[in-house]
């Protein structure tokens, strides 16, 4: 896979190591490709981060101890709620739907707030526990 970054600047094209970029595309076999642009967004923020795992986390595992006795870590409260929130759905051979889990580390700051808010809005329909907003 061929990847790079581009800018665009007012209509202009700006590509990130543009010569390398156009020796690899030069050094394609014969065929069909699909050259695909979407738009980069940061990736979470420290603050974003901070705030997950020191409100949302936390308010999970007193939820499950609450709720069922259970003690988990917050290691496992992030994986139970990456199951939960942060996955994409793919469909096998036969048409089943299989759920493929993704990190949370590359999502964006619009995305991991989503799944923030959906981890936030979670513990409190289930768990009865509610966690502040953040600042």
């Amino acid at each position: 896979m061929i990847q790079t970054y581009i800018r665009i600047r007012d209509g202009a094209i700006l590509i990130d190591k543009k010569e390398r970029f156009f020796d690899a595309i030069r050094a394609l076999r014969n065929g069909l490709y699909t050259l695909k642009a979407e738009k980069v967004y940061d990736n979470r923020s420290s603050k974003q981060n901070r705030y997950y795992w020191g409100v949302v986390l936390p308010a999970y595992v007193e939820g499950i101890l609450t709720e069922w006795g259970e003690v988990i870590s917050q290691e496992e409260a992030h994986e139970s709620l990456k199951q939960q929130f942060s996955f994409e759905e793919k469909l096998n051979n036969e048409g089943k739907s299989v759920r493929i889990v993704r990190s949370t580390t590359r999502m964006s700051t619009k995305s991991f707030t989503e799944y923030i808010e959906n981890c936030r809005n979670f513990i409190s329909e289930y768990l009865n526990i509610a966690t502040p907003d953040p600042e």
